[in-house]
């Protein structure tokens, strides 16, 4: 494969690169770039590294396989944690947090801890008294 349709193929995957290192967490780095702007001047500032992506320069490239290797590993233990069984408990325990977080809004919201008390309170009134309430409910 060639460099150009290497980083043409990199273009148009751009969006979907930089979404899934945001969905793991995998904070933006800036990176200080400096050039001569003539005249014995020099122009200097910093530069988003996902803005930027790809780039051949490589404090760039260093940057985006570190992250890249950081999205990997963080990807990685999220499927070993999906056979643990009490990720399982502990998703059904929080499954509106979860369902809220999907839809996005975030889990320190007010709306999704009321959300999460009502259905804890919901569910412990379904088991206590499941049976009485589809009776209710059928009879209603």
């Amino acid at each position: 494969m060639s460099a150009y349709r290497f980083s043409h193929d990199l273009q148009r995957k751009k969006a979907s690169v930089i979404k899934l290192l945001k969905e793991a967490n995998i904070p933006d780095g800036v990176i200080t770039h400096v050039e001569p702007a003539g005249w014995g001047m020099i122009s200097s500032g910093k530069v988003s590294v996902y803005a930027n992506f790809p780039n051949n320069r490589q404090d760039f490239a260093n940057h985006i396989v570190r992250n890249f290797n950081e999205a990997i590993g963080v990807y990685w233990s999220r499927a070993i944690e999906t056979i643990n069984p009490i990720f399982w408990i502990e998703f059904i325990l929080n499954l509106p947090k979860h369902l809220l977080f999907y839809l996005g809004i975030k889990d320190d919201n007010w709306i999704t801890k009321s959300t999460q008390l009502v259905y804890w309170i919901g569910t412990i009134i379904y088991i206590l008294f499941g049976i009485n309430i589809k009776q209710v409910v059928i009879n209603f």
